[in-house]
């Protein structure tokens, strides 16, 4: 068999493996016109999905800023709100100046309708955040000074502005200075701060009742806090000085008179209302129930300014509401939303007969009664067939969902500056019970 050999590829010298031979020109790859085609597609694809992807959630993100955590909070002119009460006061209002150490957040002159005790009174936010209010007036009586002082006890005496201040200590973290000018008034301080913060407060304002005692009414002698640091707060607008356990406290106390049927009937003459013409600094939110029956600043005592009040039948939630509460807890630094449902009500009720029977109210009630379904057939499945126990499941019900449903208030919530409680009134008793509670009280 005649064989025939195949001539040898010439060797290529060590290292030169892959390499075009000299004098050679390199292969270049051939793309034929359909893989182009083909490649052009998937890059054009690619990019059409990316604007979808972009078109679908810019709107989202645009909807749902991030909330800031600073905002504008107005600073009180101290000296001139004095100077327009000093004409009523019959005295001179003292003003200490406190710069940027001790801020003042309100300064009012109230008539005292309710106490029968008219007061000059500022509230100020000390350099730690705490909180000292400062109440004159030249016609204190035992009863009332007590009710200042939260009945505290005499715990002792402090020096401040080389006078000695009476000292009580309720023990539960509120204290309370005490002086009686030889100008006629009393002065009481009042709050939870340090006592070195009480003493510098002191100290200012007794230079200002020094220089008062010089002057005349109409005119208003200024004192000045010694310098420390500033402390610059960081706050979104908060306009109140109460946390959200004293604001509870404050309206729990309120609730106790109505049903007492002592109710003082606090801020509601004429120097209240124009005292609120400029701003408004309410120290709660109320959420409750349309009903008639359920008039928010009546049964907890309250006057012009005290709470933001927003109502629903059946406290239901929607868009409205949301951003009802969220202005009160963003924009005017509300420390407490309260949710209040009462027994008895009609929406809880038409809903039960709804679940009962199969047949849905006609109109717009049927949006009500199917917001409040889930919380009938929570109470159902835990054996609860009494309207007012579903009552009670639909405070606690709305109550979390708002914190779920508002980034706001859930930030407010998380960082401690806000709480949400849940209330059920007894329209018999006229007591607000609470029933449920989310943040720090």
């Amino acid at each position: 068999m005649n064989c025939r050999k195949r001539p040898r590829s010439p060797s290529l010298p060590a290292g030169t493996a892959g390499k075009e031979a000299p004098g050679q020109q390199p292969v270049k790859p051939v793309l034929t016109a359909g893989a182009a085609k083909r490649a052009n597609a998937s890059v054009i694809g690619m990019i059409i999905a990316l604007v979808l992807s972009i078109a679908t959630f810019l709107p989202i993100v645009l909807m749902n800023p991030s909330p800031k955590s600073d905002g504008y909070r107005p600073d009180i002119n101290v000296s001139a709100v004095a100077r327009n009460a000093a004409d009523v006061a019959g005295f001179t209002p003292a003003a200490p100046e406190t710069g940027e150490t001790f801020r003042a957040n309100y300064a009012r002159w109230e008539s005292g309708s309710g106490s029968g005790v008219p007061t000059w009174e500022v509230g100020y936010l000390t350099p730690k955040e705490s909180f000292i209010g400062m109440v004159q007036t030249r016609q204190s009586n035992p009863t009332w000074l007590l009710q200042q002082v939260k009945s505290a006890p005499v715990t002792g005496t402090r020096s401040a502005g080389g006078r000695d201040w009476e000292l009580r200590d309720t023990g539960k973290g509120e204290k309370s200075m005490v002086l009686v000018d030889g100008g006629g008034t009393t002065v009481i301080l009042t709050g939870s701060a340090q006592l070195d913060e009480f003493t510098t407060l002191a100290t200012a304002v007794v230079k200002a009742l020094d220089a008062n005692s010089g002057a005349s009414p109409g005119s208003t002698a200024v004192a000045t806090v010694s310098p420390s640091p500033p402390l610059r707060r960081k706050v979104g607008a908060v306009a109140t000085y109460l946390t959200p356990a004293l604001a509870w406290r404050r309206l729990r106390e309120g609730n106790e008179r109505f049903v007492s049927g002592a109710s003082s009937h606090p801020n509601q003459d004429a120097s209240r209302r124009s005292s609120l013409v400029e701003n408004q600094h309410p120290f709660a939110v109320i959420f409750g129930c349309s009903d008639s029956r359920l008039a928010a600043e009546i049964i907890f005592d309250l006057g012009l300014g005290d709470a933001f009040v927003v109502r629903t039948a059946g406290q239901v939630i929607d868009d409205a509401v949301l951003g009802s509460l969220e202005y009160s807890v963003s924009v005017l630094g509300v420390p407490l939303i309260v949710v209040l449902g009462h027994d008895s009500c009609g929406a809880v009720t038409a809903t039960k007969n709804a679940v009962e029977t199969g047949q849905m109210p006609v109109g717009f009630m049927r949006s009500l009664v199917e917001r409040i379904t889930p919380s009938v057939l929570t109470s159902l499945r835990n054996n609860q067939h009494d309207v007012n126990d579903m009552v009670v499941e639909n405070v606690k019900q709305t109550s979390q969902r708002l914190v779920d449903s508002s980034r706001v208030i859930s930030d407010a919530v998380g960082g401690g500056r806000a709480a949400v409680i849940g209330l059920a009134y007894s329209l018999a008793e006229g007591r607000a019970d609470l029933v449920s509670g989310i943040g720090e009280l």
